[in-house]
């Protein structure tokens, strides 16, 4: 487990739960393309991950960098165990859909919350998809925000720590699966009818941003 290994920073309980529920979503999703995986490809899974995060430390800047490596970690190795087993797409598949699982309701919910309960819906996205996700990703992420403060946000991300790391790694097609986590808390901001959310380009799918835009839907 890479949580056993001391990182830069202390390892907090989120991380480690996150560990945990990463790997028993990767056995469940595995079924359902029917494939059994047994507990030897958890554990080798779990020790290929330790291998990946102890190569790239160097790379751990802050927390979130730790926290972004643990999980960058954990999908490459995924794949790459899993190819062995299965094919290379099916081994993408449940990667990706593991992944995307690990803290699915508890995002989809915080944001629909948010919205419910937020008198204004655009000053809540605007001050959580703003300077908050700024200090969420830390020094891994390049990111620029573009706003008039009122009635649009354009949140930039011009360095993505993630597709650097599957860079280095030759698996740059596996960043893809990071953007798709993002669908857990835009699944609920899609159905606002007050904040409308466009994410027209993508570093994934060769552009040279992502770009998170918001704008207040006027009345």
């Amino acid at each position: 487990m890479i949580t056993r290994i001391t990182g830069a920073f202390s390892w907090t309980p989120k991380d480690k739960y996150s560990e945990k529920r990463y790997l028993k979503l990767v056995s469940r999703h595995a079924r359902r393309v029917g494939l059994d995986v047994a507990p030897q490809f958890i554990d080798q899974i779990s020790s290929h991950a330790a291998e990946l995060f102890l190569a790239d430390i160097e790379y751990i800047s802050d927390a979130p960098s730790q926290f972004h490596l643990l999980l960058t970690s954990y999908l490459l190795a995924t794949v790459e165990v899993l190819e062995h087993a299965t094919s290379s797409d099916n081994a993408k598949k449940i990667a990706g859909n593991a992944f995307i699982a690990n803290g699915r309701y508890a995002i989809y919910i915080s944001m629909k919350a948010g919205l419910l309960f937020s008198r204004d819906k655009f000053a809540f996205v605007q001050k959580n998809g703003g300077k908050k996700s700024i200090e969420a990703y830390g020094k891994g992420f390049k990111i620029e925000l573009e706003t008039d403060n009122a009635t649009f946000l354009t949140t930039r991300v011009k360095r993505c720590g993630f597709h650097e790391y599957f860079m280095r790694h030759g698996r740059p097609e596996l960043t893809k699966l990071m953007c798709d986590w993002d669908n857990n808390w835009a699944d609920a901001l899609r159905k606002s009818k007050e904040v409308r959310f466009d994410r027209p380009t993508t570093i994934a799918a060769g552009d040279d941003s992502c770009a998170f835009q918001f704008r207040k839907v006027g009345k």
